[in-house]
């Protein structure tokens, strides 16, 4: 990887100290970077059009591979946690889309961490 330029995520972001904590742990030099995006859309773009190189979660990545529109690099990283849910209101219903978005967050993390995450309903 090295030599080839990075995205990576804008500062004062969770996944910004994620990557970070990522290219420390592979001696990639900080001096790599050339873009920042908090954009998928932007990212996904340079990645298809330029030798820039990124990083994305393992369910991300799989996703965008078995779409066509990259390639995984064989890496070995470390395995890297990032809170992620979703808060509503006490006492209060919540809808369909929001039900929905509980139903995905559950099967992507018993698919990624298999079964090691407590249920989000509570």
């Amino acid at each position: 990887m090295l030599g080839f330029p990075l995205i990576i995520p804008p500062r004062g972001t969770i996944y910004r100290d994620t990557v970070e904590k990522v290219m420390e742990a592979l001696g990639l030099p900080t001096s790599l970077v050339q873009v920042e995006s908090g954009s998928m859309t932007a990212s996904n773009t340079y990645l298809r059009e330029t030798e820039l190189l990124s990083f994305y979660s393992p369910h991300l990545a799989k996703h965008y591979q078995r779409l066509g529109w990259l390639h995984i690099l064989p890496l070995e990283v470390p395995s890297v946690r990032v809170p992620i849910g979703c808060f509503w209101l006490k006492n209060t219903e919540i809808g369909a889309a929001t039900r929905l978005l509980i139903d995905m967050l559950n099967e992507v993390a018993a698919e990624e961490f298999e079964g090691e995450v407590a249920d989000c309903d509570s």
